[in-house]
């Protein structure tokens, strides 16, 4: 008897929850929500301004686009120097930009794009 005594108490594992137990700091899905958290702030500072040819004109992309994209870089040249935020500018797609997803989803997909065919630049804000 008493061998089975000591195998079930050498098998069971120490309380977690016990007062020596060190404190634990934040998990890791909450460490990546607040980095999500944080980049998604900055990227709402940033600004989308279209780029201007030398001749005064917008750039033209150096190769055929979707016409999602397209409409995205004449939604930003439409807004003029100035540019447009990523908050403003999804709001100005809605309606202009047909698709069945939501307009932030089409705007993460194109943005690299729009911006390697040289028709708009990304301006990060300053942290």
């Amino acid at each position: 008897m008493a061998k089975k005594e000591t195998k079930a108490a050498a098998t069971t594992p120490a309380n977690p929850t016990s007062e020596t137990a060190a404190p634990k700091g934040p998990t890791a899905q909450e460490l990546a929500k607040k980095a999500r958290e944080e980049k998604k702030a900055r990227q709402e500072k940033d600004r989308f301004i279209r780029v201007i040819a030398p001749d005064g004109k917008p750039a033209a992309p150096s190769k055929k686009i979707a016409p999602q994209a397209l409409a995205i870089c004449n939604i930003i040249e439409a807004a003029g120097e100035a540019g447009l935020s990523r908050t403003e500018l999804v709001e100005k797609m809605k309606g202009v930009v047909q698709t069945r997803q939501p307009e932030s989803r089409i705007l993460s997909y194109y943005q690299q794009e729009i911006q390697d065919v040289g028709c708009v630049k990304k301006i990060e804000a300053v942290a």
